[in-house]
């Protein structure tokens, strides 16, 4: 009867705990082209375009320039909008142009985007996204694995841009190839002005 009356004490404590969790939860994300927070539903974004607004930048950790490219297209397709936190956006295509070296994305991979607290910007993560290049002779290829922090999502309320600068580690190439590199871009959202990370509107 003893344990009974534990199991039963146990189990209400636990159903407390699950109605307090659920009331707490918190609401998906989504991109929004007005800075309210939730969004209203006509202001939800589908498909976001950047395009590098300067150099991109190739490095070792040390900062030697390895590759510098003057432009270049990151297309993105938002696939789960709404549906969850953090917004998931497959990486349609990255190109390279006027690189210093040959360069050129042989996985795009994806990119999630979750809220910076007490802003409406946001951390940018890319997964599976690979890179090759021949960098001083040597052919090295990089990735950004199962996840890596590159950047922030930001609009200053004039444009949105996201601000890349993360380290992607060697996958294969020379043994000569530095281990990892840091790439360092930034990009300009063309097809809206400004885009906001705000939670999903009723």
């Amino acid at each position: 009867m003893k344990h009974l009356k534990m199991f039963a004490l146990a189990a209400a404590a636990v159903g407390v705990f699950m109605a307090f969790a659920g009331t707490s939860s918190s609401s998906a994300l989504v991109w929004c082209t007005e800075n309210k927070n939730p969004c209203p539903k006509a202001k939800t974004v589908l498909i976001i375009i950047e395009s590098r607004v300067k150099p991109g930048k190739i490095s070792n950790t040390s900062g030697t320039t390895l590759d510098e490219c003057m432009g270049g297209e990151l297309e993105t397709a938002e696939d789960k909008q709404g549906s969850g936190i953090p917004i998931t956006a497959e990486i349609k295509a990255l190109t390279w142009s006027g690189c210093t070296g040959t360069t050129d994305t042989i996985k795009t991979g994806s990119m999630e985007v979750t809220e910076i607290s007490g802003t409406s910007n946001g951390t940018v993560t890319l997964k599976g996204t690979e890179v090759t290049g021949v960098f001083s002779g040597l052919s090295c290829t990089y990735g950004a694995g199962t996840g890596t922090d590159v950047g922030t999502l930001e609009s200053s309320g004039e444009e949105g841009f996201m601000n890349m600068s993360g380290v992607f580690n060697k996958t294969s190439g020379s043994i000569l190839c530095p281990a990892d590199v840091q790439l360092q871009e930034k990009w300009k959202i063309t097809n809206h002005k400004v885009v906001y990370v705000v939670s999903e509107g009723e």
